[in-house]
């Protein structure tokens, strides 16, 4: 988090997302710093208890991801390329493997560019987001993974992302058409588990020219483990 410059309004709301586990949504224009914001929320979150992450490298063992040396000390971020299909982010194969939604369980699952998804993969989380498991039914078996996650979202306002600018006119329609549009790609009852939603404005020069230096994760993560604690 030291390494960001500016954006005190989103820094703190991340720190309120980490602090509740709540679902944010990032939306601005590109080069806003949305992705980074995202990135950073490991590092400002508690370590994981040992039946946590035995949970977790009980999941990466089933999906083969666990190394030679056994259980798992690291925490899950996944981000997974907005082509993944919904078998990817739900479970997949004949031998239902964990999906993304699982593989982030106890930690963070982290979708880029949330409308360019496919919507019907965007309305296969609603479960999961809802319940906090995976259901993979097959022919012959139906399994039920573990999936309580965090989803943290980053969103340009329209496909060219610049609708917001101030004098900027969209080349395909109206402004505030282009956004409902490029919008509308996200289902209402996807952005309904969604708890949090910030618009992320372009940094200023200043701001990136500033020597004044930024908190770290490291206290701004002390504050989120006593909130955790109340």
């Amino acid at each position: 988090m030291a390494e960001l410059k500016g954006q005190d309004s989103a820094r703190r709301v991340l720190e309120i997302a980490a602090a509740g586990g709540h679902n944010l949504l990032f939306s601005g224009p590109p080069g806003a710093g949305k992705s980074m914001l995202a990135s950073r929320l490991p590092s400002i979150l508690p370590p994981l208890t040992p039946p946590e992450l035995l949970e977790v490298s009980m999941i990466h063992s089933i999906a083969g991801l666990l190394d030679e040396l056994g259980l798992t000390d690291r925490k899950p971020f996944r981000a997974p390329h907005h082509s993944a299909s919904m078998a990817a982010l739900v479970g997949r194969g004949t031998q239902a493997r964990p999906g993304e939604v699982s593989l982030a369980h106890r930690d963070v699952l982290f979708l880029d560019e949330l409308p360019e998804f496919q919507p019907q993969a965007l309305d296969c989380l609603r479960q999961p987001l809802e319940t906090g498991e995976a259901v993979i039914a097959r022919v012959q078996h139906r399994i039920a993974y573990p999936a309580r996650f965090q989803l943290i979202a980053t969103m340009n306002p329209c496909r060219c992302g610049h609708a917001t600018d101030t004098g900027y006119a969209c080349r395909k329609a109206p402004n505030a058409v282009c956004m409902a549009q490029y919008q509308s790609r996200i289902s209402g009852p996807c952005l309904d588990r969604t708890d949090l939603t910030i618009d992320v404005s372009a940094v200023t020069p200043g701001d990136l020219l500033s020597a004044q230096k930024s908190e770290t994760s490291e206290s701004i993560g002390r504050r989120v483990s006593v909130a955790r604690q109340r």
